[in-house]
């Protein structure tokens, strides 16, 4: 069930990604359906799916504080599907107006693969536009006396190399979205549920504002082939690892024990990125500290250990 998000000026502009994701998970998933909240107050954690404000507008021309002009909404919207290749798929839409518009998703199979993460995001009209897709590496990780067979660990390792290998063999074909990673969020030492080479994509629409986001105007391509690219990238990467997933899960363990496990990896990583996700000050911003914490460690990263605090 996709929801259009209407901004003051009507424009989503990851729209067509949204629906275009949405669809090609119906069709080429193994049943497909949305995610039951498990929560305690199940009644407020599904309040936080779709959460909407209307803020004043800061604009600079003088306008009588009940004009609509002056009225921005400001929505973040989510879905969570699961399906027999994926425990959890989570589709986040933040829509800020001309402010900000981020299309997020972050999908989590069902074994201990990488998981498909990606951020595509577009600030103050357009000036800012960025974009990263990964196929984000799990780490090992043992439990409390809890044994993991070598080979399992060496298999599990090698599927990811193989997952590693066709994202650089797609990634080979874009230059423009092989620009290095900031260590604004994450410093190198903390890139560590990241490859070593992402796609990333910074562009603006605005030529002067360039070198602001990190492109060197000799190599700036057409506006236009900027987004058709990221279309492309997104596609490939969403039908690379919906592939790669579905040929490894046969050879994936299915039990009790490992479903724990990946439980437990799950967790790691969403306590880990959580705790520096980019949203949250601008989240804050829009609905409040408390709101804003919510969203993060319950909505977006679901089985965050923070999300009580």
């Amino acid at each position: 069930p996709a929801k259009r998000l209407n901004g003051d000026d009507g424009r989503n502009i990851f729209l067509s990604h949204w629906n275009w994701q949405l669809e090609y998970f119906q069709k080429h998933l193994t049943n497909v359906q949305v995610n039951t909240c498990h929560d305690d107050d199940e009644s407020s954690l599904s309040n936080l799916l779709y959460v909407k404000t209307t803020k004043p507008s800061h604009s600079n021309h003088d306008i009588s504080d009940d004009a609509p002009e002056q009225q921005q909404q400001q929505q973040i919207y989510t879905i969570s599907l699961q399906s027999d290749e994926y425990r959890d798929i989570r589709m986040t839409y933040l829509h800020f107006g001309k402010h900000a518009q981020i299309f997020r998703c972050t999908c989590y199979p069902r074994s201990d693969m990488p998981i498909l993460g990606m951020g595509m995001m577009q600030f103050a009209g357009g000036q800012r536009n960025v974009a990263i897709l990964d196929f984000q590496p799990l780490l090992s990780s043992h439990g409390e006396n809890e044994e993991v067979d070598d080979d399992i660990n060496n298999e599990s390792m090698e599927r990811q190399s193989e997952y590693i290998s066709k994202l650089l063999e797609i990634r080979s074909s874009y230059p423009s979205f092989q620009q290095p990673m900031s260590n604004r969020h994450f410093d190198p030492n903390e890139q560590r549920y990241f490859t070593a080479n992402p796609f990333i994509g910074k562009w603006s629409e605005t030529a002067k504002n360039d070198q602001d986001v990190g492109i060197n105007n000799t190599d700036r391509k057409d506006d236009t082939l900027l987004w058709q690219e990221l279309q492309t990238i997104h596609q490939e990467c969403v039908q690379t690892h919906v592939e790669m997933t579905q040929a490894t899960r046969q050879d994936c363990q299915h039990n009790e024990e490992q479903h724990q496990r990946i439980l437990r990896l799950h967790s790691e990583y969403d306590t880990f990125v959580a705790a520096k996700e980019p949203a949250s000050q601008l989240l804050g911003s829009a609905f409040g500290k408390d709101v804003a914490h919510q969203l993060v460690h319950q909505v977006i990263f679901p089985l965050s250990s923070r999300k009580s605090e």
